[in-house]
């Protein structure tokens, strides 16, 4: 197809993951929708990597390839942001990849009739430890329509479906809010998505849905939720009250969206504390002090929490979720 009037910027951060990053951008560089660029953030990979991606750059005139010394992803993704030149930037890691060549084309079409500032779309998992068994993330997408009225309308939609979760590779975002914003990624912690994508909230004044699932997340055995440690799970609770200190300065009529997104990633840390390998029940004890953000339950999952918390109470309540969660690990 002709290119349209705006072009998208493609974020790929790469590091040692040479089984994988040709499928990955591969499914980017066959997508119907031509103008885009591919940026391929070599964090100092040890592998083949960073002979791939020059080859890449040498045959496809899109790709563009940065070297650097290891910093991490958020690093990579930041020498990514201050590198691109698209309308939007969209982030794929390199170990996941796209299963539609027309996702691009789909959002191309629909932003230029809404032209919202972010647009979300949905996802599958890929567990390569279970033959490759694929499952959706959410099964309902393909009804949903949010209220575009306002700001808060928007909000509430995206938040009563979870669709507007942290991970910053399913939203598409307009270049501008990164420049206007100061949208870049603290660097050395785990979970910065949940911090990050509280501001996008923030300072973004329109949201979108694209209903298609074409993001595979990939759940490798040696991913890090596979091996959480204490740091995990303190930088994690970190983001999280970095982002509830947001909700003191939102106007009050985004209040009540804004503290179920972040009601819902308190759950999240809850959840993956119960299968931390190392003592964190000083962490857990200070959580016990932010049960009042179950409160604020838009979300199933987050209703479930605040249920058992209130019949049981705090203690009681963990010990059943880390009795569910380890069974059916």
């Amino acid at each position: 197809m002709s290119d349209r009037g705006f072009k998208f910027s493609v974020i790929m951060p790469v590091f040692n993951v040479e089984k994988y990053i040709r499928k990955s951008v591969d499914s980017v560089l066959e997508q119907t929708y031509r103008n885009i660029e591919v940026l391929l953030v070599d964090d100092g990979s040890t592998d083949s990597c960073p002979e791939i991606c020059d080859d890449y750059a040498v045959r496809d005139s899109r790709v563009k390839v940065i070297h650097k010394e290891n910093g991490g992803l958020s690093d990579a993704r930041n020498f990514g942001i201050d590198a691109a030149s698209g309308d939007y930037i969209v982030f794929l890691d390199s170990d996941d990849y796209w299963s539609s060549d027309t996702a691009l084309e789909k959002a191309a079409e629909k932003l230029e009739k809404e032209e919202s500032d972010v647009m979300l779309f949905f996802f599958k998992y890929l567990f390569e430890d279970e033959n490759n068994r694929i499952a959706e993330y959410n099964i309902s997408f393909e009804t949903l329509e949010i209220n575009r009225e306002n700001k808060k309308t928007q909000l509430t939609d995206l938040i009563k479906n979870n669709i507007y979760i942290s991970s910053a590779w399913a939203k598409i975002i307009k270049r501008q809010l990164f420049r206007d914003n100061d949208l870049y990624f603290v660097k050395g912690v785990y979970s910065e998505d949940i911090e990050w994508s509280a501001r996008l909230m923030m300072c973004a004044k329109s949201f979108s849905v694209l209903n298609e699932s074409f993001y595979i997340y990939i759940q490798r055995g040696t991913s890090i939720a596979h091996s959480l440690r204490r740091k995990n799970i303190v930088d994690a609770k970190n983001n999280v009250m970095k982002a509830l200190a947001m909700a003191d300065t939102m106007d009050e009529e985004l209040r009540e969206p804004f503290l179920n997104y972040i009601a819902y990633q308190y759950i999240t840390v809850l959840n993956v504390s119960c299968v931390c390998k190392d003592d964190i029940r000083d962490e857990i004890r200070d959580m016990k002090n932010y049960t009042y953000l179950l409160d604020y339950h838009w979300n199933p999952k987050v209703r479930k929490i605040y249920m058992f918390n209130k019949i049981f109470g705090f203690n009681i309540m963990m010990k059943l979720l880390s009795f569910y969660i380890r069974k059916v690990r």
